[in-house]
């Protein structure tokens, strides 16, 4: 059997690629996804790669404390309770 060009390339591309399987989503987690990928113009698997890639480029919390702590050490940052909640309390408020 001869691959294509186009076919050879393909599976070269997709080499490094991984593949993740989820099973036993639930229907009205599926139909959600389903429209917000409609929505975009994409098929579903590139709406989820989308949201994956986003996913992964956002900090957790324990890695954001962590920066806001070396912040502060280097810093010298001192940010009281009290001076949050005048920043929170509306003018006049």
């Amino acid at each position: 059997m001869s691959t294509t060009l186009w076919e050879r390339n393909r599976a070269l591309q997709n080499a490094d690629m991984k593949t993740i399987t989820i099973q036993e989503i639930p229907d009205h987690v599926w139909e959600e996804l389903a429209s917000q990928a409609a929505q975009a113009g994409l098929s579903m698997q590139q709406h989820l790669l989308a949201e994956l890639t986003q996913l992964a480029a956002c900090s957790s919390m324990s890695e954001l404390v962590t920066r806001i702590r070396r912040r502060k050490e280097v810093t010298g940052s001192v940010l009281t309770a009290e001076t949050v909640a005048e920043y929170r309390t509306p003018p006049g408020g």
